[in-house]
This record gives C-alpha cells, sequence and structure tokens, in this order.
C-alpha cells in the first residue's frame, strides 16, 4: 500500500471550519460575508493573456 491511499484520519469525522463557530445567525452571517469578501478578493485577480 502506497502512502497516498493510506486513509486520513481526523479527531471528529465530518467536522468543518464553520463548525468552529457557534450555531446560530451569527455564522450564517460570517460564512455569507467571508464567501463574499473571498469572491471579491479573487475577482481582483489579473491574468495577462498574451497576444
Amino acid at each position: 500500500m502506497s502512502i497516498a491511499a493510506a486513509p486520513v484520519r481526523s479527531l471528529r469525522p465530518g467536522t468543518v471550519l464553520a463548525d468552529l463557530i457557534p450555531a446560530s445567525r451569527v455564522r450564517d452571517v460570517a460564512l455569507v460575508v467571508g464567501g463574499a469578501a473571498l469572491t471579491g478578493l479573487a475577482a481582483q485577480i489579473a491574468v495577462p493573456v498574451p497576444g
């Protein structure tokens, strides 16, 4: 068995980054604002196309 095929074990299976914020409207707002900010930052990336 190669190392790439070795299973990755976490302390709590199914835990995601959003689970660090308590479940409430605050979490929903934080995720929406964070997603919008990430989208806004990604929109600022310019890739020059030769030609």
